[in-house]
């Protein structure tokens, strides 16, 4: 008799390579999380995110806005690149999420991917990569920064993915805003042992 492949004893692994800054990937979440849902084995999937930057060469903070960037790499008009944008926004709306495209900030997402990685050690991976797919699209947040606001590193701190992994954890606020002013410095600074193992995923 033909045994289950997704019995109790064994789990599907799907593994999903994106960009926090990606549109389309934070439609295809949703998307994939509305079919997960109805899957039957849905309680013996593993879904791993993978990080993918769609511009490796960008800039912390780009001088262009959403359009802007897009005429520059893609050339026409910014009308153009208005209603390209659009049509996403509308694809958007399909799967109940509403973009805020022209407070989109372009930049790098490097930073974000190490937070993301570190997250997963730590059982935090799909919350992280949401909470950053909503910062970006839906709240016009500059990642960065974002991921350096002392609310966002308390919070965290509270939660334990900090003071858990890190060696020499921030002991105050004063301390992480001198390292705020160092360029270069990130949210992670002052804990080698999460820099690496976020940066090595």
């Amino acid at each position: 008799m033909p045994t289950d492949p997704l019995n109790t004893k064994n789990t599907l692994k799907v593994e999903i390579w994106s960009d926090v800054v990606c549109p389309f990937c934070y439609i295809g979440k949703r998307e994939f999380e509305r079919a997960l849902a109805e899957f039957e084995h849905r309680d013996s999937v593993e879904v791993v995110w993978r990080s993918f930057e769609l511009d490796p060469e960008a800039p912390p903070r780009s001088e262009h806005d959403m359009y802007g960037m897009l005429v520059a790499k893609y050339g026409g008009t910014r009308a153009d690149a208005q209603a390209r944008v659009q049509g996403v926004v509308d694809r958007a709306r399909t799967v109940g999420l509403e973009y805020a495209m022209d407070k989109a900030v372009i930049g790098s997402s490097f930073d974000a991917h190490r937070v993301l990685q570190y997250a997963k050690t730590v059982a935090k991976g799909n919350a992280m990569k949401e909470r950053l797919f909503k910062a970006y699209f839906t709240e016009g947040a500059h990642l960065p920064m974002f991921l350096r606001s002392s609310v966002w590193l308390v919070r965290w701190a509270w939660m334990g993915l900090l003071w858990r992994k890190c060696s020499r954890p921030l002991r105050s606020l004063m301390q992480y805003a001198r390292m705020r002013r160092r360029p270069g410095s990130w949210a992670f600074a002052a804990c080698p042992s999460s820099r690496s193992i976020a940066s090595s995923q």
